[in-house]
């Protein structure tokens, strides 16, 4: 009865965290921007970069400032899909975002700096123009 108890505790505790969740974060965090020398589509701002690797359908997001700031890749599709990439591993580091897009369409991206997930933009760089996806 313990072990089960023990074991429901840990489930309820998981899905709190689940529920928790916000955007999708960028999953790895290491100190070189990769995608940058790979003749992928790069958007630079004050603070920090994306790029959008069309073999895989990836964002790669770095943070280039210690300023607290989370960098974010803010991008859409021309068939209406949306999201956000977002990284908060700190200056030096970057993350990748993995999505699963339609090969026969474009997106767009910009570069967005926030204060948190959902606080105000601090600031954002223009669109870039549409992208090939496949």
């Amino acid at each position: 009865m313990k072990m089960r108890m023990a074991a429901m505790a840990g489930v309820a505790g998981l899905t709190g965290m689940l529920a928790l969740a916000g955007p999708a974060q960028a999953t790895e965090a290491t100190p070189a921007p990769k995608a940058a020398a790979s003749g992928n589509t790069c958007l630079y701002a004050a603070g920090g970069y994306a790029c959008f690797i069309s073999y895989g359908d990836k964002f790669e997001v770095g943070d280039s400032k210690a300023d607290g700031l989370r960098v974010i890749a803010d991008w859409e599709t021309d068939y209406g899909r949306s999201g956000e990439c977002h990284h908060t591993g700190g200056s030096g580091t970057y993350g990748i975002c993995n999505y699963d897009m339609r090969e026969d369409s474009r997106v767009r991206f910009r570069v967005v700096l926030r204060d948190g997930a959902t606080g105000p933009n601090a600031s954002a760089t223009a669109w870039t123009g549409w992208i090939p996806i496949g």
